[in-house]
């Protein structure tokens, strides 16, 4: 049971991570979300090399697809706000 827990903490602390970033995004962050996704996709990269998790691409993909969201959402974001 103690290894099972151990091998899914990575993604039930990002869990928690992208329920905060949902919470800022509702309330006042619209701004930052896609600065906030990137980070996570950051923070669920080191602990999955933290927990070894590294050896399946599957759960690499994972983050990586956090990451370009996070890129794609604030650019766009940005020209939005941009009034060029």
């Amino acid at each position: 049971m103690l290894e099972f827990l151990i091998e899914y903490l990575p993604f039930v602390v990002v869990g928690l991570l992208a329920s905060i970033a949902l919470v800022m995004w509702l309330c006042k962050g619209k701004r930052y979300i896609g600065l906030t996704y990137m980070c996570l996709g950051v923070a669920m990269l080191v602990l999955l090399h933290i927990y070894g998790l590294t050896f399946s691409n599957r759960l690499l993909l994972i983050p990586l697809a956090l990451i370009l969201l996070g890129f794609v959402i604030h650019v766009w974001v940005q020209k939005k706000e941009s009034k060029y």
